[in-house]
């Protein structure tokens, strides 16, 4: 799998890739991954929402037997806007130095109004 940030495009911004290519492979997709805690308990406040999310998108790629190494693509969706460096940070918590594509889109409101926060990804295992 290769990661590419082209010559002749800005370089990120953050802990992501422009590009991702890669050969044959298992591919999953992981559904949007909220703040909600295995009871249910929806966390409070968004750092603590944001961890939440990532653990449960990690406990996703596990039981498809991928770990973050494998992400080639996520996409963070955030209610209150200018939370970017949070993001960042906590994402870099979770992949340390893995970068994979990355969008960030701040919205009004998610399914529940009491979520802050929800990242999906793809993720491909080589074969």
């Amino acid at each position: 799998m290769d990661r590419m940030n082209p010559d002749d495009v800005p370089a990120p911004l953050g802990n992501y890739s422009h590009v991702v290519r890669h050969g044959a492979g298992t591919r999953v997709v992981i559904s949007g991954q909220v703040g909600v805690a295995r009871d249910g308990a929806i966390l409070d406040g968004l750092e603590a929402q944001m961890r939440q999310a990532h653990q449960n998108l990690l406990g996703c790629l596990q039981a498809a037997g991928m770990g973050p190494e494998h992400i080639v693509k996520m996409t963070s969706y955030c209610v209150p806007a200018g939370q970017v460096a949070v993001g960042r940070k906590i994402r870099g918590e979770i992949l340390g130095d893995h970068k994979p594509a990355s969008t960030w889109i701040e919205n009004i409101g998610l399914a529940n109004p009491d979520l802050l926060f929800e990242v999906e990804a793809e993720a491909i295992r080589e074969d």
